[in-house]
């Protein structure tokens, strides 16, 4: 298995960031794998809400479905990710700093 973590400092408040990463339709707007997320339902995002997820890997692009699978509010955000091969997960922890906000995103593969 492969893991990529990756720090990133935010000026928006824990809350409103918490709001902006579990809505994982957002996911292209942070990750630069990511070229494009579409939301499978409706709703507010929450514990099973399904995300097509298309990435790009070595050129070609791979559709994948990411599912939340935990979201505990304003600091963890937890995101199931399967796609033909590809099997993962993505942990979201969100913390306060002195800037506002400090998201640490680990993928694992």
């Amino acid at each position: 298995m492969a893991e990529f973590e990756a720090r990133i400092e935010v000026t928006a408040d824990p809350s409103s960031a918490f709001e902006y990463l579990s809505d994982f339709v957002n996911v292209a707007e942070w990750d630069p794998s990511v070229r494009e997320a579409k939301a499978l339902g409706e709703g507010t995002p929450g514990v099973g809400s399904s995300y097509s997820v298309t990435t790009g890997f070595y050129g070609k692009a791979i559709e994948l479905i990411c599912e939340i699978t935990a979201l505990e509010a304003p600091t963890r955000v937890e995101v199931g990710i399967e796609g033909g091969r590809a099997r993962g997960h993505i942990l979201i922890v969100l913390e306060e700093s002195d800037s506002g906000s400090r998201f640490r995103s680990v993928i694992t593969y």
